[in-house]
Formats: structure tokens, C-alpha cells, sequence
């Protein structure tokens, strides 16, 4: 609340992982709590190497993420965050899944199919205090970005100008 009222531009991303529940479900939640270790250390690494005074890492649960801060600074984090994202997950694969690029699980209905392996998807909304009414506000408009954005294969981010083709 206190960035919208400053009313000084700023950048919302949430941050989620993709086929995280799948994978859970198939290596153990036990694994799965490894997975979001690495990814909550991922990201305030690099946070760190940017050096980014006043940003704000927080984690919302499960496999979802928030960061806060300056526009431009959040594209690039989001860059650096995908640069080293595809790398580091695979660790957490047996050498079969990853060599084949996929694993096989049960979906919430509990029908096994294919899935692609872990990526991160990263949606960007930004304000100066003009547009949204209350944080709630600003973090649905990102939920409804991130849910675009998650039918785009791969990890990525998207910000509000991509999805309105500006």
C-alpha cells in the first residue's frame, strides 16, 4: 500500500511455477519443497547481483512468488531469473526425465499423462499510484497476466504491454 501511495512507479511480478504440482505429486513433497528452496534462492540471488536497494522478495506459498520493484529493473530481473532457471531445475529430475524433457504424472483427476518439466512464468504489472485502488488490485490484474502467460510454452514473463501488443 505504501508504493501506491507514494505514487512513484513501481513494478508488481509474481512470480509461479509451472507443472509444480504434477511434479510433486510424481517425486514426493518432500522434493518438491527442495524445488521451491532453490527457486526462493534463485531469485535472491539474483536480486543480490543487481544490486536492488528497496526491492522486496516475498514468498506467497506453494510455488508463487511476489517481487517489487522498479520497472526497468524488473524486466531485467525476470531476464536473469529465466537465464538461470531451466539449469538449476533439472537437477531435481531423475537423468531419464531429463534426457527425455518431460515426466510422466497423474493430473488432477488423476489421469497420468506426459508433463513438460518445471518452468517459471512471470508476470509484470506496473504503477504509479494512478491506477489501482489497493495492492489486492494490482496483484489480480498480475494473477490474470501470469494465467496468459502460462499458456506460452517454456519459462517467460510477460508484462501488460505484451499481452495489450503495444
Amino acid at each position: 500500500m505504501k508504493r501506491l501511495e507514494a505514487k512513484l512507479p513501481f513494478s508488481l511480478c509474481h512470480v509461479d511455477l509451472d507443472n509444480f504440482k504434477p511434479f510433486a505429486d510424481n517425486y514426493g513433497y518432500a522434493w518438491g519443497s527442495e524445488v521451491i528452496k532453490e527457486v526462493a534462492g534463485l531469485l535472491a540471488e539474483k536480486m543480490q547481483e543487481m544490486k536492488t536497494p528497496g526491492d522486496f522478495l516475498g514468498h506467497i506459498g506453494g510455488d508463487d512468488f511476489v517481487i517489487l520493484s522498479v520497472p526497468g529493473r524488473a524486466e531485467e530481473l525476470c531476464r536473469r531469473i529465466i537465464a538461470g532457471f531451466d539449469e538449476r531445475i533439472r537437477k531435481y529430475y531423475t537423468e531419464e526425465d531429463r534426457k527425455q524433457g518431460f515426466f510422466v504424472g497423474k493430473d488432477r483427476k488423476g489421469i497420468e499423462q506426459v508433463f513438460p518439466l518445471i518452468s517459471v512464468t512471470m508476470a509484470i504489472v506496473t504503477d504509479d499510484g494512478s491506477r489501482f485502488r489497493s495492492p489486492l488490485d494490482m496483484a489480480e490484474t498480475a494473477a490474470r497476466l501470469k494465467e496468459y502467460a502460462k499458456t506460452l510454452p517454456g519459462s517467460n514473463y510477460v508484462t501488460e504491454k505484451d499481452v495489450q501488443g503495444e
